[in-house]
């Protein structure tokens, strides 16, 4: 595999706390410093508030992007 891109539809963004945990948010704790992860927090809630304001009509939601360094 060369990479990997997680799209979420249209209607299921943002993630409820059930689908965020599933997609690998409960090792964050595990991986991160506390203080990176309230940084972490504010910049999603950041985001969030300026995708509703720039990307109001439904759409595709590229949630991550992974590509191998190699490629």
């Amino acid at each position: 595999m060369k990479g990997v891109a997680i799209w979420i539809p249209p209607g299921q963004f943002p993630l409820n706390n059930f689908r965020f945990l599933l997609s690998g948010a409960y090792a964050l704790p595990f991986k991160l410093r506390s203080s990176k992860i309230l940084k972490f927090i504010s910049l999603s809630d950041q985001i969030e508030e300026l995708h509703k304001i720039n990307v109001p009509q439904p759409h595709w939601y590229l949630l991550m992007l992974g590509v191998d360094p190699a490629y």
